[in-house]
């Protein structure tokens, strides 16, 4: 028997809000999802100087391109 199975991972999701931390739900192939931990920092910028950075890897229909 040959199945073409695939694992199951299981995220814990926090009860209690973590600051800077948030869940993201991501779609990766037919019918497959996972859980997505993101965080996020904030910092103090003057007015019409702040600037958006994100790290990791990023589609880009994700970011509307």
């Amino acid at each position: 028997n040959n199945g073409n199975y695939s694992p199951r991972l299981k995220k814990k999701i926090y009860d209690n809000p973590q600051v800077g931390c948030i869940n993201g739900l991501a779609v990766y192939g037919p019918n497959l999802g996972t859980v997505l931990d993101i965080e996020v920092s904030a910092v103090h910028a003057a007015k019409g100087k702040g600037v958006i950075t994100v790290t990791g890897i990023v589609d880009e229909e994700e970011i509307g391109g």
